[in-house]
Order: C-alpha cells, then structure tokens, then sequence
C-alpha cells in the first residue's frame, strides 16, 4: 500500500523557517537574561559577603583598641573578659553569649 507523499509549498516551508528563528531568537535572549541575573546574583552575594567581612573585622580592631587603652599588663592579657589559653602563652580568647 503506497501512501501519498505531499510536498511542501514555499509559503509553508517559509512560515517553518521564520518559526524556528524565532524560536531560535527568543531562546538566546532568555540564555542571555538567565546569565545576566546569575552575575548579578553572584556580584550581590559577594558584596554582602564582603560587608560582612568589614564589620567584623571593625569590631575586632574596635575591641583591641579597648583592650590596650584599659591599661592591661602587656603581660597578662587575660583581662576584660578575655582568657588565657594557658601559661607563657600571649594567645587569648573571648567567649561571647549565644543570642540564637
């Protein structure tokens, strides 16, 4: 049993060429926009990461201004809330409260 074969015409063969570069078209554009928010997304979480890093260490230098300015031994730094990891050793360590 032998089937008929239609052929295309040009007008239909046109209309499949111009859908698929569309298609094509809007497709890149949304690679394009679905990249743009990724850098962004990255560029943000970056800044914020780096913000935080800033305040950190602000308080970290904050709070060893206070600790020479208090008139400490420069011997016996385990003062102000501060503790000593042991003897001979000038390394000290500040236990802050869990606030959740």
């Amino acid at each position: 049993m032998k089937f008929p074969c239609k052929t295309l015409n040009r007008q239909e063969a046109s209309a499949l060429v111009v859908t698929m570069a569309l298609c094509w078209i809007l497709g890149f554009m949304m690679i394009s926009y679905l990249s743009l928010i990724d850098t962004q997304n990255f560029s943000v979480s970056r800044a914020q990461a780096w913000n935080k890093a800033l305040v950190v260490a602000e308080a970290g230098v904050e709070e060893a201004m206070s600790q020479l300015n208090s008139g400490a031994n420069p011997n016996n730094l385990a003062v102000n809330s501060w503790t000593s990891l042991g003897t001979n050793t000038a390394t000290v360590f500040k236990t802050l409260p869990f606030t959740g």
